[in-house]
């Protein structure tokens, strides 16, 4: 009875914690939709595939919206003309480059190099994945019912398989054009705004919430005691770590709490790829971007996280122990 209630409770803190980052992302992907012009927004940013995936790992120090806000502002882009690398660069680095998390890990990791490590990991990550993706392609769709200026999005094929398939102005519940942008038709601005906002917060937070119930199983019933013990070598210790990075899903702001007070116990490597899973793609995340993306976008996505992270760590491990 003690351990379900401490999973009700690991369960309440991570809605807690996860849902108003959520919400703060659905509110600026709808502003995006209804307040900026999508012509404007898609010429911001470089076209240069390096350069577009150095500048949108930037962007979560202007956009703070969190690790799982990130998703529904990343989906926008897209649908906006954003260069893929950018988007993918912003999803990959925002949730750890931004001023909140940044302060927290800060004051968990005051006298240690854990800070600078993960902080120039992930952003080298950003990079190297935002750049990937820049190359991404698939054949275009030929599907005479999209509009050609939606196309222009779609045939990347980074969202969901709905999303081609309609005429106009929506993705599934979710708006993805406005024509009337008429700066004067406030009530109707704000009106979208409202629905979009709805739309896209009862989308995802119904699945966030199915994460963070997953998550607070796996919490229940995993014996931790035993995985920390058969992690006795570097590998398998980052292994271990990778595992429950990924699966207690602990929001990114709140994740350097977790290792921090094993710090005694755990190597540099095997601590950061704690850092890094939570951060880049634990199980509440992976929900939300099988929601937003393709399949196989995301798939390639959490591989590439999890090789690179995986890297990264066993690197340290072995030069700094």
């Amino acid at each position: 009875m003690n351990q379900i209630s401490i999973a009700v409770t690991f369960f309440l803190s991570l809605v807690l914690t996860s849902l108003p980052f959520l919400l703060l992302g659905a509110a600026v992907s709808s502003f995006l939709l209804v307040f900026v012009n999508k012509q404007r927004l898609a010429a911001i940013f470089p076209r240069n595939r390096v350069l577009g995936a150095i500048v949108g790992s930037a962007i979560g120090l202007i956009l703070p919206v969190g690790q799982y806000g990130t998703i529904p502002v990343a989906r926008r882009f897209l649908l906006e003309g954003v260069p893929p690398g950018v988007v993918f660069s912003f999803l990959t680095a925002a949730p750890t480059l931004n001023i909140v998390t940044l302060w927290l890990t800060w004051q968990t990791f005051t006298y240690s190099s854990i800070f600078f490590y993960r902080s120039l990991s992930v952003w080298l990550m950003a990079i190297f994945i935002g750049t990937l993706f820049s190359f991404y392609r698939e054949k275009p769709r030929t599907d005479s019912e999209i509009p050609l200026e939606s196309s222009l999005v779609l045939s990347g094929s980074f969202l969901p398989e709905e999303a081609a398939s309609q005429p106009l102005q929506r993705v599934g519940s979710l708006v993805y054009e406005y024509k009337t942008r008429d700066r004067q038709a406030w009530p109707i601005s704000l009106q979208l705004f409202l629905d979009n906002f709805i739309d896209e917060a009862l989308e995802l937070g119904v699945l966030l919430i199915i994460g963070c119930a997953i998550s607070s199983v796996f919490q229940l019933l995993l014996p931790q005691s035993q995985l920390i013990a058969w992690g006795n070598t570097p590998a398998t210790q980052i292994l271990v770590q990778l595992f429950f990075g990924f699966t207690l899903a602990v929001n990114a702001s709140l994740s350097a709490f977790v290792p921090g007070s094993l710090i005694t116990n755990l190597s540099v490597g095997s601590t950061l790829a704690f850092l890094l899973v939570s951060s880049l793609i634990d199980i509440k995340a992976f929900i939300l971007l099988l929601s937003a993306f393709r399949p196989k976008i995301v798939l390639y996505f959490g591989i590439l996280c999890l090789l690179m992270t995986f890297l990264v760590a066993l690197i340290l491990s072995f030069y700094l122990g």
